[in-house]
Formats: structure tokens, C-alpha cells, sequence
């Protein structure tokens, strides 16, 4: 009788848990579907690129080979979104020893090099848009390739990540001229097969000049529990949403998103793109 009540007393606990990391989440963060400024943007013509790299902050984005294609609402003058597929690297390397061991902590090594092979961007400075616009377009992009895009596009768009790192506020704030929107800077990597399940959740980096710490890194974690636990939350998520709350939120969706700051690094503007060596 003792055993069973600690066990109920644990299943409690988790699932209380749960609800409190979802309740802790920013407003959008739950959402399910793109927001009503995201549902404007089409994917645009892909185009060819290999070997280039786009910096921001500390971090390095290379890119060794693939396709990238903007995302553009009908009117807008130029993109500021895009979505690549293919081979690249997320580098990043801090110049201060207790940077650097923050950086550990969060990923285990003193200097992130993360492989991806999936990528959004938002890249609102005006010459690194245009020289990406400049490259060859992808003409014999195959149908994996173009399929592969389409469903970046949409996990991307209905992302709390997205949303976390306020793209269409700061999309607004570019429109309008301020001058700091253009020094902002969103990565959301995806490691080979993340697409394949909704529990792998991609690294998001963010260069926000306007924030208290400029330079980001995270990732969502799910807690771990048991499939009884976990059935037992879908049950209880179900009846808050038949009382008008959680409305939205998915049972994938419910964990934290850990933020790894890293204070002292100063955003700078990103720059275009350049071939390596």
C-alpha cells in the first residue's frame, strides 16, 4: 500500500510538473499552427549554394552544400527569412574563458561545432539577403528536395521557436526602420532525421542587440517519463483544454525550453556571405 501511494505520489509530482512547464511558456510559444503574419509567406525560388559561411556574434554558419530559398509575403519588398537543405555546420567559440564554460555546461564542449542538415534563418541585414539572391537558382532542385523544404517550411512557421525568438516582432520593427532589427540574427539547426520525430527538437541561436543577454543559444528538452505517465498527461492536458485552458498545446510540446546565455558577447551585424577556402 506504502509502494503504490509513493508511486502515485511520483506520477502526481511529474505530471505537475509537466503543466507547470507549460503554463511557464510564453503565450505563443504553445501554438500548433503558424500565426496570422506567418501564413502569408511563400517559399521562393531555390538557389544553389556551396561553401559559404554567414556570421553573427561568435557563431559561424557554414554551409558546404545545398539548397537555400527565401520565405516572402506577397508585397514585402525583400525576404528575411530562409530555409536551406542540405550539408552545414553551426560554430561558435567563445574569447572568454567563463564563456567558454558556460558554453560547456550547455553542450558538453568548451567550442559548439554542430552539424546540421536542415536550417531557418532570419537574416533581416539587407546585403546578406541579397547576396544569397544572387546565387544560381537550384533549376534541377529533385522532388525530395523541394518536398524536404515544403515540410521545413511548415514546422518552421508553426515552431514555438519561431516564436520565442519573436521573428515577426522584429520583422515589424525592420519595416519600420529600426536600426537594430537589422543586427538580429535567428539560426534553428536541425541534425539529420530530427524531422522524423516530433520529440528531436532543433538548436536555436539568437542574436537579439535589444535583449539583456544579445546572444542565445537553446533547445527544448522533454522530460523523461514513463509511457503510463505520459498517457496519464494527455488525460489531464485533455480536461484542461475542455475547461478553455492549454488550448493549443500538444502533449510533444510540454517540457522546457533551456536558454543557454552567453552575457559579454556583443552582437554584431551579420555579415554577407563568403566562399571558404
Amino acid at each position: 500500500m506504502k509502494a503504490s501511494r509513493r508511486f502515485a505520489r511520483r506520477q502526481s509530482w511529474t505530471l505537475a510538473v509537466l503543466l507547470a512547464a507549460a503554463l511557464s511558456l510564453p503565450a505563443t510559444a504553445a501554438t500548433t499552427t503558424p500565426p496570422a503574419a506567418a501564413t502569408s509567406l511563400q517559399l521562393g525560388t531555390p538557389r544553389l549554394v556551396d561553401h559559404l559561411r554567414l556570421s553573427a556574434g561568435l557563431a559561424t554558419l557554414q554551409l558546404d552544400g545545398g539548397v537555400i530559398a527565401p520565405l516572402q509575403a506577397a508585397g514585402e519588398a525583400r525576404p528575411r527569412e530562409f530555409l536551406f537543405v542540405g550539408k552545414g555546420r553551426l560554430q561558435l567559440e567563445p574569447k572568454d574563458p567563463v564563456e567558454a564554460q558556460q558554453l560547456e555546461l550547455f553542450s558538453g564542449e568548451p567550442i559548439l561545432d554542430y552539424a546540421f542538415e536542415q536550417l531557418a534563418l532570419f537574416m533581416p541585414a539587407r546585403a546578406a539577403g541579397e547576396a544569397i539572391l544572387r546565387k544560381p537558382a537550384a533549376g534541377d532542385a529533385d522532388a525530395a528536395t523541394l518536398k524536404r523544404l515544403a515540410r521545413l517550411q511548415a514546422r518552421w512557421l508553426a515552431s514555438g521557436e519561431r516564436s520565442i525568438a519573436d521573428v515577426d516582432l522584429q520583422t515589424f520593427a525592420d519595416d519600420h526602420g529600426h536600426p537594430s532589427a537589422q543586427l538580429c540574427f535567428v539560426a534553428w539547426a536541425l541534425r539529420a532525421g530530427d524531422d522524423e520525430s516530433t520529440r528531436a527538437r532543433p538548436l536555436l541561436y539568437v542574436v537579439d542587440p535589444e535583449a539583456r543577454e544579445q546572444v542565445t543559444l537553446g533547445r527544448f528538452v522533454r522530460p523523461d517519463v514513463s509511457e503510463r505517465e505520459e498517457r496519464k498527461a494527455q488525460r489531464l492536458l485533455h480536461r484542461e483544454q475542455r475547461h478553455g485552458r492549454l488550448l493549443g498545446l500538444r502533449i510533444d510540446q510540454l517540457g522546457q525550453f533551456r536558454l543557454q546565455a552567453a552575457p559579454g558577447i556583443h552582437a554584431c551585424s551579420p555579415s554577407g556571405p563568403s566562399r571558404s577556402a
